[in-house]
Order: C-alpha cells, then structure tokens, then sequence
C-alpha cells in the first residue's frame, strides 16, 4: 500500500461538505492532527479506514464532527 506522512494535521472537510478520504489495501495516513468537519458549515464528510493493515495515526488529536456535523470516521476489517 501506499503511505502520506504530514508533518502537520490534516483537514478533511474544513469548511466544505461531502468531502472523503479513503484508506485501504494497507495504505497508511499518518500526521499530527486528523480534522474531520473543521468548520460549523462543514457536513457530510467522511474518513474510512478499510481492511488489514489499514492505518490513519495521529501523534495528536483526532476530531470528529469538530464545528460541523453529520461527519463521520468509519473504521472496518
């Protein structure tokens, strides 16, 4: 799988809707900070997590739905 390393956050969905991001087949995300819906208009966003060796990691925080809402992490096997 393929890797993203940030040496800061990442915002999924900060002020817009209906944003995703998709980790599967052991791709791997890994930053400070993970904002999903990081501003009160934002809505229907959408982190998913899929699969053996899948891995979003934050050396931080993770928020979900900070100021928005409807916005989702979803974690599966």
């Amino acid at each position: 799988g393929s890797s993203w390393t940030n040496a800061f956050g990442l915002t999924v969905g900060h002020s817009g809707n209906a944003n995703q991001l998709l980790v599967e087949n052991n791709g791997q995300v890994i930053n400070q900070r993970l904002v999903i819906g990081g501003q009160a208009g934002s809505s229907n966003n959408l982190v998913v997590v899929r699969g053996a060796g899948s891995l979003v990691s934050n050396t931080l925080d993770t928020y979900v739905g900070s100021s928005g809402h409807a916005n989702s992490l979803v974690v599966s096997n």
